[in-house]
């Protein structure tokens, strides 16, 4: 038997694992969240999912605004979106996908201001210099009188109420439904972070149409205030 190639086949087999744990460190330094999650911060629509809001454990807690922000699957294509409520009058949604000005991008906003409701959204189409764009407004009608919101009826007249059980099914008279899932406790509150929303746009119009929003953030804040649900309302619909 020859000793010495044996030790020398030794000595690489040692050196190939010790690499390789520094390679397995290297890596934990350089993607201390995970590679997929670190490759999503390197990547150009990286979105920050981290929470800075209120603790809802604080005492006297009361929930004035509520922030959700994620991701929404629909039609077989990826969106974002972000959602801020204060109350159910006091709605903007906002939700768009790929990079602005490039072929096949796009965003949507949905607000609701008191007795206001407006839809408005902008796509980047090809033989088109600047997209295309489309609205539908509701003026002087009450917020419950107009088709549901994703993720509205957390609210109620009162207040912030939360969702009540997981797979909480909630209908409008339009035939739009939502289905709260995977409830997580915050402070006394349930909030899902799986939401999803059936809009019937009718036969004529293909339809129903299910988009299912994944929360990956959920904010419990003190602003923004009535007056930037109004600049929101110029900037947008005037």
């Amino acid at each position: 038997m020859n000793t010495g190639k044996t030790s020398g086949l030794i000595i690489k087999w040692l050196f190939g694992i010790f690499a390789f744990v520094i390679f397995i460190l290297a890596l934990d330094a350089v993607f201390p969240l995970g590679i997929r999650e670190s490759w999503e911060r390197l990547h150009p629509f990286w979105v920050d999912w981290s929470e800075h809001g209120i603790d809802p454990n604080s005492p006297n807690f009361k929930p004035e605004v509520l922030f959700l922000a994620g991701k929404v699957e629909s039609s077989g294509r990826t969106y974002y979106f972000e959602i801020t409520m204060r109350g159910r009058d006091q709605y903007f949604r906002r939700t768009w996908i790929g990079r602005e000005g490039k072929l096949g991008a796009g965003w949507g906003v949905e607000l609701i201001l008191g007795e206001f409701s407006g839809h408005y959204g902008f796509g980047y189409r090809r033989g088109s210099a600047g997209g295309g764009g489309g609205s539908n407004n509701f003026s002087g009608v009450p917020a419950d009188e107009i088709p549901l919101c994703v993720a509205q009826d957390l609210w109620d007249s009162t207040g912030f109420v939360g969702a009540a059980e997981e797979n909480q099914t909630l209908k409008d008279k339009w035939g739009h439904t939502e289905v709260f899932q995977k409830l997580e406790q915050r402070g006394k509150f349930k909030i899902p972070r799986k939401i999803s929303f059936t809009t019937n746009h009718g036969t004529l119009y293909g339809g129903e149409q299910t988009s299912v929003y994944i929360v990956k953030r959920i904010e419990f804040r003190n602003e923004p205030t009535t007056d930037w649900f109004e600049q929101m309302k110029q900037k947008y619909f005037r």
